[in-house]
């Protein structure tokens, strides 16, 4: 049996090249680009503003021979004796309130600056200490969310030093809170 050889005749290789090009391009995906939309927010709030409603304030002592430490309750205002022999005199006593306002619905937070102060005698230099700051509304909580008018009222409660024959007089000092947004 012989061989048979084929002669390829010119141009059909170049015909295969472009028929095997062809093809791959019909099949090939080509690339295509989409679009899709974000969103983008932004949230304005009303400042933040605190006015201050009333002072902490423990009343009139009559200074004993021991120390004496009393504290006045955020959530309740009520005051109690913890230790020493000094009198409670009774006078105004209070828990100190503010009111934040601010955009409705928010969490406001209050923080103290300082856990611990010294007030100083009206006239001279004599110092009690108050410390042990207690922050909090009528639930005791500190964090809270704005009323719908967009209001809270925090409440600042402490603890009160009275030395033994502490100096008579009117002690006055200053303590700081933040009421910030969360």
């Amino acid at each position: 049996m012989g061989t048979r050889k084929q002669a390829i005749q010119p141009g059909t290789k170049s015909a295969a090249i472009a028929l095997c090009v062809c093809s791959c391009l019909l099949f090939a995906q080509s690339a295509t680009a989409q679009t899709s939309s974000g969103q983008t927010n932004a949230a304005v709030r009303q400042p933040l503003t605190v006015v201050k409603n009333s002072d902490l304030d423990f009343g009139a002592f009559v200074a004993g021979t021991t120390t004496s430490e009393f504290r006045i309750d955020a959530v309740t205002g009520a005051m109690a004796q913890l230790n020493g022999n000094a009198i409670a005199m009774g006078g105004t006593t209070s828990r100190a309130s503010f009111t934040a306002t601010g955009t409705p619905f928010q969490q406001a937070n209050i923080r103290r600056s300082q856990n611990s102060i010294n007030i100083v005698r009206d006239g001279g230099s004599e110092t009690m200490r108050v410390n042990d700051f207690w922050l909090g509304n009528r639930a005791g909580l500190r964090d809270q969310i704005l009323d719908a008018s967009g209001q809270a009222t925090y409440f600042v409660g402490g603890k009160l030093r009275i030395l033994a024959n502490q100096a008579p007089g009117t002690y006055r000092g200053t303590f700081n809170v933040t009421i910030e947004y969360q």
